[in-house]
Formats: C-alpha cells, sequence, structure tokens
C-alpha cells in the first residue's frame, strides 16, 4: 500500500492511497469485514482514513449505517455515488 498526503497547486489537500493486487484481494475477500486504516497521526492528518470494500453502492453503504463505530453528528456528509454502466 501507498500512503501520500499533498498539496495541489491551487493549496487544496489530497489523500493519495495506492493499494496492490494483494490488498485488493484482502478487501474482496472480506467484503464488509475487512477495513484498511490510515491513522491521522502517521501522515499528519486532522481525520483517520477507512478504506473498505462491497458489491455495490448499496452495500458499501449499508456496511457504513450498520457499523458501530461510524458516529454520525448532524455535520456528517455522506456520498453514495451512482452506479456506472459498463
Amino acid at each position: 500500500m501507498l500512503k501520500v498526503t499533498l498539496t495541489n497547486p491551487d493549496g487544496s489537500k489530497a489523500l493519495l492511497i495506492g493499494l496492490s493486487f494483494a490488498n485488493l484481494d484482502a478487501l474482496r475477500a472480506g467484503a464488509g469485514a475487512t477495513f484498511i486504516k490510515i491513522q491521522a497521526a502517521q501522515l499528519g492528518l486532522s481525520h483517520d482514513v477507512l478504506v473498505f470494500a462491497g458489491e455495490t453502492e448499496t452495500h458499501l453503504a449499508t456496511i457504513v449505517a450498520h457499523d458501530p463505530g461510524a458516529q454520525f453528528t448532524p455535520d456528517s456528509v455522506v456520498s453514495v455515488s451512482k452506479k456506472v454502466a459498463n
């Protein structure tokens, strides 16, 4: 796995997460139960980052909705992408 934080020319911040095939295989094998956690302190971020996998956008939303660690507050923002046609 490759983890990079950077500042774009316009001043905005970006987090790049590069997953190896082994990382992707682990996520696919444990869909809904396997998470890759990027600790904020390791990269100087203000928030930890979790990378996870699911079959569909609906499955991903279900995983997050049922995660007891997901502390939703009134200022939480959730975005579910529309399915992309092949």
